[in-house]
């Protein structure tokens, strides 16, 4: 850009090329200088008393020429200062992704030996766990499935019949599997109890491929080994095989041979609870002669 009527050439044409200058801002530029350099030649052509009438017109540009060379340098400083914090900012975003994989393969490596460590295995041996039933007319039902026996093998609702029960990110919601929780006062205080006169509690023997989490497991297999349950005025305890069978067949039948309730309910949750403690010792012991056993 020339100054109006000497033909200064300013320095800020490399501050105008930038690219985040815009095309109308060196527009503008342009064209002021081709008016500056028009009136340089017209005051050389027919002198300088042609202009005089024109002096507070021409007294303006310079005013005006001033303040826009004082924004065009303006402009171009915080030009190159946009490039420069972007070019700091794509830097903090590549070291920042870096940061990102390096945590990806921090817990990566993680998750994979928990996995290898913890997660799906075949169990030669019952793992023990805790579930809840509801008691309805026609038997015992689970949260998905009606138990008519009481051993059950787990299917997967998506229709794949390899590996069950799958892993968490390959199956589900909600993960395929039958659940029991670790410890019974777990699953008193986590899962409520629907009808307190129509449930049963109940301790499983879980086997084939099971898959740990931090309350529960989820299983291929499940054998109920002892139940606790209340059956309208009855109470049932009991680890026989031959009457859980019965159970399971025909609750309603079944729950005649057993005592009626004449406890509150606080004391039969007690009695309930109790029981299948000491049956979870009983078969903890079972499980760890036999592992010793076998042992070489």
């Amino acid at each position: 850009m020339c100054s109006v009527g000497y033909g200064r050439v300013s320095d800020l044409e490399n501050g105008l090329e930038h690219p985040l200058i815009s095309e109308l801002t060196v527009d503008t530029a342009s064209s002021v200088a081709q008016f500056s350099e028009t009136i340089g030649a017209l005051r050389h052509q027919f002198g300088t008393a042609v202009f005089e009438e024109f002096e507070i017109e021409i007294e303006s540009a310079r005013k005006l020429e001033a303040k826009a060379q004082q924004r065009r340098m303006r402009a171009a400083t915080l030009a190159k200062q946009i490039t420069m914090l972007q070019q700091e900012l794509e830097a903090f975003e590549q070291e920042a992704t870096g940061y990102e994989r390096g945590i990806q393969a921090l817990l990566g490596t993680v998750v994979d030996r928990v996995e290898r460590g913890y997660g799906p295995a075949w169990s030669p041996w019952p793992v023990l766990g805790f579930r809840v039933w509801s008691i309805k007319r026609n038997g015992l039902h689970g949260a998905w499935v009606h138990w008519r026996s009481t051993h059950l093998t787990a299917t997967c609702r998506n229709g794949r019949l390899e590996d069950v029960p799958h892993d968490n990110r390959t199956c589900g919601p909600p993960s395929c599997g039958i659940y029991a929780v670790k410890r019974l006062p777990v699953l008193l205080n986590s899962y409520p109890i629907e009808d307190p006169s129509h449930f049963a509690i109940g301790l499983v023997a879980l086997s084939g491929r099971v898959v740990e989490h931090t309350r529960a497991y989820r299983a291929l297999h499940a054998r109920v080994v002892a139940l606790g349950a209340v059956v309208g005025r009855r109470m049932i305890l009991t680890s026989d095989p031959q009457r859980l069978h019965e159970i399971f067949a025909d609750v309603d039948a079944a729950s005649i041979g057993f005592p009626d309730v004449t406890a509150n309910a606080g004391e039969v949750d007690e009695r309930i609870k109790d029981f299948l403690t000491e049956q979870e010792r009983i078969h903890t012991t079972w499980t760890s002669e036999n592992n010793n056993e076998s042992s070489p």
